[in-house]
């Protein structure tokens, strides 16, 4: 697998993993995608907005860290003010805050 198709792959286990803690939250799933070889990947990538989204989120429902995820919050606002596609922006927001509504 070269670089761009590895990459390419690690952004779908992202929203995977965002999509399966979302709705069925099955935490062997939620493991098995949120390994070593994506959280390498999600280091050398946060500062696209859909990782740090799905950061955010394991952060607040799987970890319950919400320190944590304010910090992420943080740093997806910081990017999102450079992003140069306001849609993808607001795209990526309202799935934060189903994020949000779902660990209330």
């Amino acid at each position: 697998m070269n670089v761009y198709s590895a990459d390419y792959h690690f952004f779908l286990v992202s929203d995977h993993l965002f999509y399966e803690m979302m709705t069925s939250n099955r935490k062997e799933i939620i493991e098995s995608l949120h390994n070593d070889e994506y959280l390498e990947f999600e280091a050398s990538t946060m500062t696209h907005p859909s990782v740090l989204r799905t950061a955010f989120t394991y952060a607040l429902l799987e970890e319950k860290d919400t320190e944590k995820a304010d910090h992420l919050l943080t740093l997806f606002n910081e990017v999102a003010q450079t992003w140069p596609y306001p849609s993808f922006i607001q795209g990526e927001r309202e799935l934060i805050a189903l994020a949000k509504s779902k660990a209330e």
